[in-house]
């Protein structure tokens, strides 16, 4: 009999061995086989060779009455145990449920000793995750469940071993977003300068998610001002999702430079003399 782990190769135990004998005078070489003492398998199970009493014939005349007595020969094979550990992952909020991309596997092999990997040609086909998370923050219980192995032919060996998983750590960060109203400048003209717009930067927003403006920087005279403006989250938009920087630009209104020439004409005015004070006064532009 043999006990081995599985491995996805063909296992083999043969022959047999003679316990005891009875009678001294009586010896292993008096009787004959006539059989396959032999059991072969490569799936955990167990696998009889099927040794019975009657493949066992005298051949010694000097005894009438040998009794084989016939205990049969397995081979058993123990499925593999595997250790499935998922490494520490982080992520940044994209607003799914983010997969194991990465993980170790931990084997008992045929010698008994634990080492890295599946068997040759053999892989993790499929899992299903469980302990993850969506919005940002750390998640202690994050792992696969439920793992699929196949072989180089892709046949599911996944029976084989006793599968135990181990959790790792997701982290999932907020987005990074910046902010970032406008900056204009022009000659003044007596008109206010506005520029409604903001500019979006950095990670962005993901898709169905995002903030409402409300631009309220303005300037009519020479000088400069910010353009200022606040911003309200959109429904469905979570403040612990997203880091956001606002930077405000700035409006600028510069002086008329062209030449220009105002021509100013004093008033006259003519009077006949009486004797009294006459005046005259003021300027026409």
């Amino acid at each position: 009999t043999d006990t081995k782990t599985y491995d996805g190769t063909e296992k083999t135990v043969t022959g047999y061995t003679v316990t005891n004998i009875s009678n001294k005078n009586y010896k292993d070489t008096d009787f004959t086989f006539n059989g396959n003492a032999e059991a072969t398998g490569t799936d955990a199970d167990t696998y009889n060779m099927g040794l019975t009493a009657a493949q066992f014939t005298n051949k010694n005349t000097n005894f009438s009455s040998v009794k084989f007595v016939v205990t049969d020969g397995k081979l058993t094979i123990n499925k593999c145990p595997i250790l499935i550990t998922a490494k520490d992952f982080t992520t940044v909020y994209n607003g799914k449920s983010p997969v194991i991309e990465d993980y170790t596997i931990l084997r008992l092999d045929s010698n008994e000793e634990y080492v890295n990997g599946l068997p040759t040609d053999h892989k993790i086909d499929s899992y299903v995750t469980c302990g993850s998370g969506v919005d940002a923050g750390v998640y202690e219980q994050f792992s696969m469940d439920e793992a699929k192995i196949v072989d180089a032919k892709g046949k599911d060996v996944t029976s084989n071993y006793d599968i135990s998983y181990e959790d790792g750590k997701l982290e999932i960060t907020p987005r990074k977003v910046t902010l970032t109203s406008e900056t204009a400048s022009k000659v003044y003209d007596g008109t206010a300068l506005t520029k409604p717009n903001v500019k979006v930067t950095g990670d962005g927003f993901v898709d169905g998610e995002g903030v409402t403006y409300n631009v309220t920087g303005t300037i009519t005279n020479v000088g400069e001002t910010k353009n200022t403006f606040t911003y309200t989250l959109d429904e469905g938009t979570k403040a612990t999702n997203y880091t956001i920087t606002k930077t405000e630009g700035k409006l600028e209104i510069t002086p008329v430079t062209a030449k220009v020439t105002v021509t100013i004409k004093g008033n006259t005015d003519t009077k006949t003399y009486d004797g009294t004070e006459k005046t005259v006064t003021g300027y026409t532009v």
